[in-house]
């Protein structure tokens, strides 16, 4: 009751005699929970039955659902996280890597900050990325008001 003077308004809720009022903490709720990506990996296929088996029983009794439609069973390879995954290994993606080819220089901190979050992305592509990054440390270092 905003904008009222506390001695002339008072506030009262009915209570059964002899009940306690319910804290909010105590109150149960049921979280919602949304899980992206799943990947269940097997190197026989005779393995690969008996984990689908495992996960969807543990799907069903913590009632998880799938949506069919984004569903991929029996694939060899696959896109994932940003990443595309096989047999031989793990590889980047290459929209990753064009999208990176295609940024233009950096003329701000903020561009700067922006362009090395995306090539971050590929650290583990880039050995010993940190030291070919290092160059840029005195421009992020830079006020918000100086040129870059």
């Amino acid at each position: 009751m905003s904008g009222l003077d506390r001695g002339l308004v008072e506030h009262r809720l009915p209570m059964i005699p002899g009940k306690k009022p319910v804290k909010q903490s105590s109150r149960r709720f049921a979280p919602e929970v949304c899980i992206d990506d799943i990947i269940v990996g097997s190197k026989k296929k005779e393995d690969h039955l008996r984990h689908l088996k495992l996960s969807f029983e543990r799907m069903r009794k913590h009632g998880l659902k799938m949506n069919p439609l984004k569903c991929a069973f029996g694939v060899t390879a696959g896109e994932f996280l940003g990443f595309v995954i096989h047999q031989k290994g793990i590889e980047v993606n290459r929209n990753k890597t064009k999208a990176i080819m295609e940024t233009k220089p950096p003329s701000n901190k903020k561009e700067l900050q922006s362009l090395l979050g995306k090539v971050n992305f590929l650290r583990r592509f880039i050995s010993n990325l940190s030291s070919k990054t290092k160059v840029f440390s005195p421009l992020l270092r830079l006020k918000k008001e100086q040129e870059f």
